[in-house]
C-alpha cells in the first residue's frame, strides 16, 4: 500500500485530502493524511516541451480577413453574399503520458504537451439560412509522438442539409511514410487534379462529399463553390 501511494501524484493527494475533510470523520481524517505525508510525494503535473507551426504553404487555404464579404452564384445567376468571421487560437497536443496508471482522476491526464495554432473561418449568408467553415489545425499522425501534420477541415449546414470534410496536407516529418489513407477521417476530403465546376476548368481542388452534398476548395481562394441538393454554387 506504502508502494502504491508513493506513485501516485501529488496534486491527486491534496485533492484526496481535501475531499476526506469534508466527507470522512476526524479519524479516518487522521489517517488519510498520514498516509499522504508519508506515501505522496510523486508531483505529475504537465509540462510544455515545444511549439510546432503550420507549414509556409498550409495557410494559402484560408486566404480571408475577418469581415470580409465572400459572393458566390447560383445557375441563375442570383448572388449569395457570405460575411466570413476569422478566429485563431492555441490547442495542445499531448506528445507523452506521464504517470501512467496513476492519472488524477479529478483532472485531465497529465502529458508533456505541444502548443499548436488553429484557424477557423465561418462564412454566415446575409439571410442567416446557409453557414459554411474553412478550418486548418495540426494534429498527431501517430499517438504520443512527435509526428505532426496539417489538416483542412470544411463544413456546411442549412436547415435541411450538411456535408463536411477532413485532409491531411502536409506532414512535418520525412519518416515514416505519411499515409492519408490511414487518418481516422469518417469524412475524407479528395484532392481532384482537375475539376469542372460551371464550366470552368479548376486545378488541384479539394472535394468534401456528405450525402450527395459537396465542398469545393482550392489553395489560394479558398471555397470556389459547393454543390446542395443538386444545385451548384460558385464563387464569383
Amino acid at each position: 500500500m506504502s508502494y502504491l501511494f508513493k506513485l501516485l501524484p501529488l496534486s491527486y493527494c491534496k485533492k484526496m485530502l481535501a475531499f476526506s475533510k469534508s466527507t470522512m470523520p476526524l479519524f479516518f481524517l487522521f489517517v488519510v493524511a498520514s498516509l499522504s505525508i508519508v506515501s505522496c510525494g510523486v508531483d505529475c503535473e504537465s509540462a510544455k516541451v515545444g511549439t510546432e507551426n503550420f507549414k509556409s504553404s498550409t495557410q494559402d487555404f484560408i486566404p480571408y480577413q475577418d469581415g470580409q464579404k465572400i459572393t458566390f452564384v447560383d445557375k441563375e445567376k442570383q448572388e449569395f453574399v457570405f460575411t466570413a468571421k476569422k478566429t485563431t487560437g492555441i490547442s495542445k497536443l499531448c506528445t507523452k503520458v506521464l504517470c501512467k496508471g496513476f492519472s488524477d482522476p479529478f483532472g485531465s491526464t497529465p502529458c508533456e504537451y505541444v502548443e499548436v495554432p488553429w484557424i477557423s473561418v465561418e462564412m454566415r449568408s446575409d439571410d442567416q439560412t446557409k453557414i459554411m467553415a474553412v478550418g486548418l489545425y495540426i494534429d498527431l499522425y501517430k499517438s504520443e509522438s512527435m509526428l505532426f501534420y496539417d489538416a483542412l477541415s470544411t463544413s456546411y449546414s442549412d436547415d435541411a442539409n450538411f456535408a463536411s470534410g477532413h485532409y491531411g496536407l502536409d506532414p512535418h516529418f520525412s519518416s515514416p511514410v505519411f499515409d492519408r489513407t490511414t487518418l481516422p477521417f469518417a469524412d475524407p476530403i479528395t484532392l481532384e487534379q482537375s475539376y469542372t465546376l460551371d464550366n470552368k476548368v479548376y486545378q488541384s481542388v479539394y472535394v468534401s462529399q456528405l450525402s450527395g452534398n459537396k465542398i469545393f476548395v482550392q489553395a489560394s481562394k479558398g471555397i470556389i463553390g459547393f454543390e446542395i441538393a443538386g444545385e451548384l454554387f460558385t464563387l464569383k
